[in-house]
């Protein structure tokens, strides 16, 4: 099984992840506050996400990669959206303070902390290359 991804933010970095995702074979979609920066994605096969509400429900794995955490906390602050990451792989890439990252981690609950690698629940894939790499992430 191939994990669903979806990039929030299409900036530089999440252009390149997004692209690395699509080069890999993984179904990708992409969201952004302004739409038009997904377009060079989506030539490359990347479907547009509608909302962020409607892809996060339908991803495995959420990476979050927009300019701050006060950006982050307006995407998924929503209501409805930390049960929709509930049992999610949550990468937050978004630059902060352990504090800010803490403070968001407790927002998902226990999505975020399935970065860790304590449990796969059948995903593959990414989701285990995530998991296998976890020296590489810091945790709040």
């Amino acid at each position: 099984m191939t994990s669903n991804v979806c990039v929030l933010g299409a900036g530089r970095m999440g252009s390149s992840i997004a692209r690395t995702l699509l080069d890999r074979g993984y179904p990708t979609w992409v969201w952004n506050r302004t739409a038009a920066k997904c377009d060079p994605l989506a030539a490359l096969g990347a479907k547009v996400a509608p909302s962020v509400e409607d892809r996060i429900r339908a991803a495995d794995v959420v990476i979050i990669n927009v300019l701050d955490y006060a950006a982050s906390d307006a995407l998924l602050k929503r209501v409805g959206i930390a049960s929709a990451l509930a049992g999610k792989a949550v990468v937050q890439l978004t630059s902060g303070s352990p504090r800010l990252a803490r403070e968001e981690a407790r927002l998902g609950g226990s999505a975020w902390c399935r970065v860790s690698g304590r449990s796969d629940h059948g995903h593959s894939g990414l989701y285990r290359q995530i998991r296998d790499r976890t020296a590489l992430f810091g945790f709040p």
